[in-house]
């Protein structure tokens, strides 16, 4: 979920790597979360073979949820970090952050 609400929607095959998991683990992962209404799968516009996956608004409301609940465990754990090594972690997550989302937009554009 958490990849679909930073990345927007993605191919099956796009986010098993995001989520570190195997093409048909990835199968098995999206129909349970459409079972449960928090995904989507969508036809890629101009390739009616092609699907992604999107968040419903359920789906949306349940990460942001768990955002709220992970936050406060994330900031305790990097209080063992000086304050140097935190901002040095929070360079490494962005430049992370902006690798996906440049190949995200490649995708599209």
């Amino acid at each position: 979920l958490e990849a679909l609400l930073h990345l927007g929607p993605l191919e099956p095959c796009e986010l098993g790597p995001k989520v570190l998991t195997s093409r048909p683990n990835m199968v098995v992962l999206v129909d349970q979360l459409e079972e449960r209404g928090l995904v989507r799968r969508v036809p890629v516009v101009g390739d009616r073979r092609r699907l992604r996956v999107e968040l419903t608004a359920a789906g949306k409301r349940a990460i942001r949820k768990a955002f709220q609940r992970h936050v406060p465990r994330v900031v305790k754990e990097l209080s063992a970090l000086s304050a140097a090594e935190q901002e040095q972690f929070g360079r490494l997550c962005r430049r992370l952050g902006r690798q996906d989302v440049e190949a995200a937009q490649s995708r599209t554009a």
